[in-house]
């Protein structure tokens, strides 16, 4: 079975979990996750991470934020998005839940190792990465569908 089949088939059976337990947050959740991965990935190249335009985070139960949050990015990490798409779009389903955090860009010593990874701002990360520059969720939300990330420091080289 071709993987692009596969990749479509396990998320139609999450689908069909999710509805059988009547879990309609986490179908919601994940159609989203989808959908801004897609985006995120078709506009990263052309656009950059400032000026990435995402679809509306769809409104999820009080309780249920955590738990879909880590849907989020379990279906981000099956599309197998690169460490910076999936940093943005953990970065807007955390904004849309009230849990404003930066995206941090950061490398290793130049060298034969270098690395780069993308993280939000409070996450777990690997101590050789040092930061580059930061990307803070737009603050106003009528600017967000059409600025929806701003730089807040840059390195100088």
């Amino acid at each position: 079975m071709p993987e692009r089949l596969r990749r479509a088939r396990s998320y139609a059976v999450g689908a069909w979990h999710a509805v059988a337990r009547g879990d309609v947050n986490a179908l919601r959740a994940g159609w989203w996750a989808l959908r801004a991965a897609r985006c995120v990935h078709r506009q990263l190249p052309r656009r950059g991470p400032v000026a990435v335009d995402l679809p509306r985070v769809p409104a999820v139960g009080s309780s249920a934020p955590e738990r879909t949050a880590r849907l989020v990015g379990a279906v981000v990490a099956r599309r197998r998005a690169s460490c910076l798409e999936a940093a943005l779009v953990a970065q807007a389903w955390a904004r849309a839940h009230g849990r404003p955090r930066d995206v941090i860009v950061g490398v290793t010593a130049p060298g034969k190792g270098f690395a780069a990874h993308a993280w939000l701002d409070g996450d777990e990360v690997d101590s050789r990465y040092v930061e580059l520059w930061r990307v803070a969720p737009c603050a106003r939300s009528e600017d967000a569908r059409r600025r929806p990330f701003r730089i807040l420091t840059a390195a100088r080289g």
